[in-house]
Protein backbone atom coordinates (compact mmCIF):
# COMPACT_ATOMS: atom_id res chain seq x y z
CA UNK A 1 0.00 0.00 0.00
CA UNK A 2 1.16 3.44 -0.90
CA UNK A 3 -0.10 5.54 2.29
CA UNK A 4 -1.72 5.84 5.43
CA UNK A 5 -3.79 8.72 6.48
CA UNK A 6 -3.76 8.90 10.35
CA UNK A 7 -6.78 11.47 11.61
CA UNK A 8 -6.96 12.26 14.98
CA UNK A 9 -10.08 13.36 16.36
CA UNK A 10 -11.67 14.77 19.04
CA UNK A 11 -15.08 14.61 17.47
CA UNK A 12 -14.99 18.24 15.56
CA UNK A 13 -17.92 18.68 13.36
CA UNK A 14 -15.24 18.95 10.16
CA UNK A 15 -14.13 15.30 10.64
CA UNK A 16 -16.16 13.91 8.03
CA UNK A 17 -14.84 16.25 5.21
CA UNK A 18 -10.93 15.57 6.05
CA UNK A 19 -12.40 11.92 5.75
CA UNK A 20 -14.18 12.69 2.52
CA UNK A 21 -10.98 14.96 1.22
CA UNK A 22 -9.35 11.69 0.95
CA UNK A 23 -11.68 8.90 -0.20
CA UNK A 24 -12.61 11.66 -2.81
CA UNK A 25 -9.04 11.33 -4.29
CA UNK A 26 -8.62 9.75 -7.44
CA UNK A 27 -6.24 7.29 -6.42
CA UNK A 28 -6.16 3.38 -6.89
CA UNK A 29 -8.22 2.41 -3.79
CA UNK A 30 -6.53 -0.21 -2.47
CA UNK A 31 -3.18 2.21 -2.08
CA UNK A 32 -4.27 3.98 0.48
CA UNK A 33 -6.36 3.75 3.57
CA UNK A 34 -7.36 6.45 6.40
CA UNK A 35 -7.33 5.40 9.95
CA UNK A 36 -9.76 7.61 12.36
CA UNK A 37 -8.29 7.67 15.88
CA UNK A 38 -11.07 8.51 18.05
CA UNK A 39 -9.43 10.54 20.60
CA UNK A 40 -12.98 12.37 21.95
CA UNK A 41 -13.81 9.81 25.14
CA UNK A 42 -17.33 9.49 23.35
CA UNK A 43 -18.22 7.92 20.67
CA UNK A 44 -18.40 9.05 17.17
CA UNK A 45 -21.59 10.25 15.58
CA UNK A 46 -22.74 8.20 12.60
CA UNK A 47 -21.23 8.99 9.59
CA UNK A 48 -21.78 7.38 6.01
CA UNK A 49 -17.36 7.17 5.70
CA UNK A 50 -17.67 4.99 8.54
CA UNK A 51 -18.89 2.29 5.90
CA UNK A 52 -16.11 2.50 3.71
CA UNK A 53 -13.57 -0.29 3.23
CA UNK A 54 -10.52 1.91 2.84
CA UNK A 55 -11.36 3.60 6.34
CA UNK A 56 -10.66 1.76 10.51
CA UNK A 57 -11.57 3.31 13.21
CA UNK A 58 -9.80 2.55 16.57
CA UNK A 59 -10.33 4.55 19.64
CA UNK A 60 -7.61 6.30 22.28
CA UNK A 61 -10.02 8.06 24.68
CA UNK A 62 -8.21 11.34 25.65
CA UNK A 63 -4.66 10.49 25.97
CA UNK A 64 -3.40 13.07 23.77
CA UNK A 65 -2.51 13.55 19.88
CA UNK A 66 0.69 12.16 20.18
CA UNK A 67 -0.18 9.37 21.37
CA UNK A 68 -3.47 9.17 19.10
CA UNK A 69 -1.21 9.71 16.00
CA UNK A 70 1.59 7.04 17.57
CA UNK A 71 -1.65 4.90 17.95
CA UNK A 72 -2.79 5.28 14.53
CA UNK A 73 0.80 4.60 12.86
CA UNK A 74 1.02 1.34 14.69
CA UNK A 75 -2.06 -0.49 12.69
CA UNK A 76 -1.29 1.44 9.58
CA UNK A 77 -0.06 -0.40 6.33
CA UNK A 78 1.36 1.76 3.95
CA UNK A 79 4.66 2.67 3.19
CA UNK A 80 4.05 6.34 3.64
CA UNK A 81 2.67 7.90 7.21
CA UNK A 82 0.44 10.94 6.74
CA UNK A 83 -0.73 12.28 9.51
CA UNK A 84 -3.88 14.85 8.87
CA UNK A 85 -5.64 17.21 11.69
CA UNK A 86 -10.02 16.82 11.40
CA UNK A 87 -10.66 20.30 11.21
CA UNK A 88 -7.92 20.10 7.76
CA UNK A 89 -7.95 18.35 4.55
CA UNK A 90 -7.03 17.43 0.95
CA UNK A 91 -6.63 18.66 -2.32
CA UNK A 92 -7.87 16.95 -5.51
CA UNK A 93 -5.05 14.96 -7.20
CA UNK A 94 -2.63 15.03 -3.56
CA UNK A 95 -2.22 11.41 -3.23
CA UNK A 96 -1.15 11.32 -6.69
CA UNK A 97 1.10 14.42 -6.80
CA UNK A 98 2.89 12.50 -4.17
CA UNK A 99 3.02 9.22 -5.84
CA UNK A 100 4.76 10.78 -8.79
CA UNK A 101 7.33 12.80 -6.35
CA UNK A 102 8.30 9.01 -4.51
CA UNK A 103 9.16 8.31 -8.46
CA UNK A 104 11.78 10.50 -8.58
CA UNK A 105 12.96 11.43 -4.97
CA UNK A 106 14.45 8.79 -2.82
CA UNK A 107 14.00 10.93 0.30
CA UNK A 108 12.21 9.79 3.40
CA UNK A 109 10.13 12.75 3.56
CA UNK A 110 8.28 14.34 0.31
CA UNK A 111 6.15 17.01 0.87
CA UNK A 112 3.99 19.93 -1.40
CA UNK A 113 2.42 23.11 -0.81
CA UNK A 114 -0.65 23.86 1.72
CA UNK A 115 -2.92 26.80 1.80
CA UNK A 116 -3.61 28.63 4.99
CA UNK A 117 -7.23 29.48 5.61
CA UNK A 118 -9.10 30.85 8.63
CA UNK A 119 -11.99 29.49 10.56
CA UNK A 120 -13.99 30.65 8.07
CA UNK A 121 -12.38 29.36 5.30
CA UNK A 122 -10.97 32.67 3.76
CA UNK A 123 -7.66 31.88 1.95
CA UNK A 124 -4.70 33.83 4.04
CA UNK A 125 -1.88 32.76 1.66
CA UNK A 126 -0.48 29.89 -0.47
CA UNK A 127 2.52 28.33 1.25
CA UNK A 128 5.27 26.58 -1.78
CA UNK A 129 8.46 25.78 1.08
CA UNK A 130 11.75 25.56 -0.90
CA UNK A 131 13.54 22.88 1.31
CA UNK A 132 15.10 20.28 -0.10
CA UNK A 133 18.24 18.01 1.18
CA UNK A 134 19.78 18.20 4.23
CA UNK A 135 17.27 20.63 5.97
CA UNK A 136 18.43 20.03 9.56
CA UNK A 137 19.91 23.72 10.58
CA UNK A 138 16.40 24.81 9.36
CA UNK A 139 14.29 22.76 11.24
CA UNK A 140 16.34 23.32 14.36
CA UNK A 141 15.75 27.03 13.79
CA UNK A 142 12.32 26.43 14.29
CA UNK A 143 11.24 26.09 10.23
CA UNK A 144 7.67 24.61 9.79
CA UNK A 145 6.58 22.50 7.45
CA UNK A 146 3.64 20.97 7.94
CA UNK A 147 2.95 17.64 8.27
CA UNK A 148 -0.62 17.90 7.07
CA UNK A 149 1.46 18.08 3.51
CA UNK A 150 3.77 15.53 4.36
CA UNK A 151 4.20 11.83 3.55
CA UNK A 152 7.25 10.15 6.00
CA UNK A 153 8.23 6.66 5.53
CA UNK A 154 6.95 4.39 7.83
CA UNK A 155 10.08 2.73 8.86
CA UNK A 156 11.84 5.46 9.58
CA UNK A 157 8.85 7.20 11.46
CA UNK A 158 9.32 4.08 14.01
CA UNK A 159 12.92 4.14 13.66
CA UNK A 160 13.06 7.41 15.34
CA UNK A 161 10.22 6.44 17.71
CA UNK A 162 7.20 8.14 16.44
CA UNK A 163 5.99 11.33 18.04
CA UNK A 164 7.45 12.38 21.75
CA UNK A 165 4.89 12.24 24.67
CA UNK A 166 3.21 15.89 25.13
CA UNK A 167 4.64 16.28 28.69
CA UNK A 168 8.14 15.75 27.40
CA UNK A 169 7.52 19.29 25.27
CA UNK A 170 6.02 21.37 27.94
CA UNK A 171 2.89 20.78 26.19
CA UNK A 172 3.50 20.86 22.69
CA UNK A 173 5.76 21.05 19.73
CA UNK A 174 5.98 17.98 18.36
CA UNK A 175 5.19 17.91 15.14
CA UNK A 176 8.64 20.56 15.17
CA UNK A 177 10.30 18.55 17.22
CA UNK A 178 9.56 15.37 15.11
CA UNK A 179 10.62 17.11 11.86
CA UNK A 180 14.06 18.35 13.73
CA UNK A 181 14.56 14.46 14.51
CA UNK A 182 13.61 13.23 10.91
CA UNK A 183 16.38 15.49 9.85
CA UNK A 184 18.85 15.00 12.06
CA UNK A 185 19.50 11.22 10.08
CA UNK A 186 17.51 11.76 6.67
CA UNK A 187 16.71 14.40 3.54
CA UNK A 188 13.34 15.54 2.35
CA UNK A 189 12.47 16.74 -0.74
CA UNK A 190 9.40 18.62 -2.24
CA UNK A 191 6.71 18.82 -4.90
CA UNK A 192 5.64 22.65 -5.92
CA UNK A 193 2.23 21.34 -6.08
CA UNK A 194 -0.59 22.49 -3.30
CA UNK A 195 -1.85 19.11 -1.88
CA UNK A 196 -3.73 20.37 1.42
CA UNK A 197 -5.88 23.33 3.40
CA UNK A 198 -4.60 23.98 6.63
CA UNK A 199 -7.11 25.96 9.21
CA UNK A 200 -5.39 28.08 11.56
CA UNK A 201 -6.03 29.82 14.38
CA UNK A 202 -6.48 30.03 18.14
CA UNK A 203 -10.09 28.93 18.20
CA UNK A 204 -11.08 25.39 19.16
CA UNK A 205 -7.58 24.77 18.68
CA UNK A 206 -5.95 21.78 20.31
CA UNK A 207 -2.44 23.40 20.44
CA UNK A 208 -1.34 25.09 23.48
CA UNK A 209 0.48 28.40 22.46
CA UNK A 210 0.82 30.07 25.36
CA UNK A 211 4.40 29.10 25.66
CA UNK A 212 5.43 27.60 22.46
CA UNK A 213 9.27 29.57 22.74
CA UNK A 214 9.74 27.69 25.73
CA UNK A 215 8.30 24.18 23.82
CA UNK A 216 11.00 25.19 20.79
CA UNK A 217 13.54 25.59 22.91
CA UNK A 218 12.62 21.89 24.89
CA UNK A 219 12.65 20.11 21.10
CA UNK A 220 15.77 22.21 20.37
CA UNK A 221 17.61 20.81 23.18
CA UNK A 222 16.52 17.46 22.23
CA UNK A 223 17.97 17.86 18.88
CA UNK A 224 21.51 18.82 19.98
CA UNK A 225 21.66 16.36 22.54
CA UNK A 226 21.74 13.95 19.88
CA UNK A 227 24.72 11.91 18.87
CA UNK A 228 26.27 13.04 15.13
CA UNK A 229 23.97 16.83 15.39
CA UNK A 230 26.97 19.25 15.02
CA UNK A 231 28.01 17.47 12.06
CA UNK A 232 24.76 17.25 10.98
CA UNK A 233 24.24 20.89 11.14
CA UNK A 234 27.40 21.96 10.16
CA UNK A 235 26.73 19.92 6.61
CA UNK A 236 23.17 21.35 6.37
CA UNK A 237 24.62 25.09 6.70
CA UNK A 238 27.06 24.21 3.99
CA UNK A 239 24.87 23.11 1.61
CA UNK A 240 23.12 26.28 1.90
CA UNK A 241 25.86 28.34 0.25
CA UNK A 242 23.93 31.80 -0.49
CA UNK A 243 23.07 31.82 2.98
CA UNK A 244 26.05 29.46 4.38
CA UNK A 245 27.50 32.32 6.32
CA UNK A 246 23.83 33.44 8.03
CA UNK A 247 23.31 29.52 8.83
CA UNK A 248 26.92 29.32 10.65
CA UNK A 249 25.73 32.29 12.98
CA UNK A 250 22.65 30.42 13.62
CA UNK A 251 24.67 27.37 14.89
CA UNK A 252 26.64 29.25 16.95
CA UNK A 253 23.64 30.72 18.19
CA UNK A 254 22.19 27.07 19.11
CA UNK A 255 24.97 26.13 21.41
CA UNK A 256 25.66 29.60 23.15
CA UNK A 257 21.95 29.96 24.04
CA UNK A 258 22.07 26.25 25.23
CA UNK A 259 25.34 26.71 27.61
CA UNK A 260 22.87 29.35 29.18
CA UNK A 261 19.69 27.06 29.27
CA UNK A 262 21.55 24.36 30.61
CA UNK A 263 23.59 26.37 33.32
CA UNK A 264 19.82 27.86 34.49
CA UNK A 265 18.53 24.32 34.93
CA UNK A 266 22.05 23.01 36.78
CA UNK A 267 23.16 20.95 34.19
CA UNK A 268 27.12 21.95 34.21
CA UNK A 269 28.26 19.34 31.69
CA UNK A 270 25.74 19.80 28.97
CA UNK A 271 26.69 23.48 29.40
CA UNK A 272 30.23 22.31 28.72
CA UNK A 273 29.78 20.05 25.88
CA UNK A 274 27.50 23.12 24.62
CA UNK A 275 30.52 25.01 25.00
CA UNK A 276 32.88 22.94 23.49
CA UNK A 277 30.66 22.85 20.03
CA UNK A 278 29.92 26.84 20.03
CA UNK A 279 33.28 27.94 19.92
CA UNK A 280 34.52 25.14 17.38
CA UNK A 281 31.67 25.92 15.05
CA UNK A 282 32.61 29.86 15.67
CA UNK A 283 36.29 28.62 14.29
CA UNK A 284 35.31 26.96 11.80
CA UNK A 285 33.45 29.49 10.21
CA UNK A 286 36.12 31.03 9.16
CA UNK A 287 35.84 34.47 7.04
CA UNK A 288 32.34 34.28 7.04
CA UNK A 289 32.67 35.44 10.70
CA UNK A 290 33.35 39.28 9.50
CA UNK A 291 30.25 39.16 7.52
CA UNK A 292 27.21 40.89 8.16
CA UNK A 293 25.06 37.64 7.36
CA UNK A 294 27.05 35.79 10.13
CA UNK A 295 25.76 38.00 12.96
CA UNK A 296 22.84 38.27 11.33
CA UNK A 297 22.48 34.17 12.07
CA UNK A 298 24.15 34.80 15.55
CA UNK A 299 21.38 36.78 17.06
CA UNK A 300 18.15 35.86 18.06
CA UNK A 301 16.13 36.59 14.83
CA UNK A 302 11.99 35.97 14.38
CA UNK A 303 11.20 33.05 13.22
CA UNK A 304 7.50 32.83 11.13
CA UNK A 305 6.01 28.78 11.01
CA UNK A 306 3.13 29.48 8.24
CA UNK A 307 1.33 32.25 9.78
CA UNK A 308 2.63 32.47 13.80
CA UNK A 309 5.55 34.40 14.19
CA UNK A 310 7.63 33.76 17.56
CA UNK A 311 10.82 34.10 18.61
CA UNK A 312 13.13 31.03 19.17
Amino acid sequence: MFCSTVIPTINRPSLSRAVRSLLDQDFLADEFEVIVVNDSGQQLPDMDWQTSARVRVIHTSRRERSTARNAGAAVARGKYLHFLDDDDWMLPGALEHFWELSQTSRAAWLYGGYRLVDSNQKVLRDCYPDESGNCFVRFTAGEWLPLQASLIESHVFFALGGFAPLTSLLGGDEDVDLTRQFSLHHDISGSPSLVTVIRVGLESSTTNYTNLQQQSRQSRERALGASGAFARLRASALERKVDSGYWQGRIVWFYLGSVLWNLQRKRPLAAASRLVFGITSLLLAGRHVLSERFWRGAIKPHITRGWLSIHV
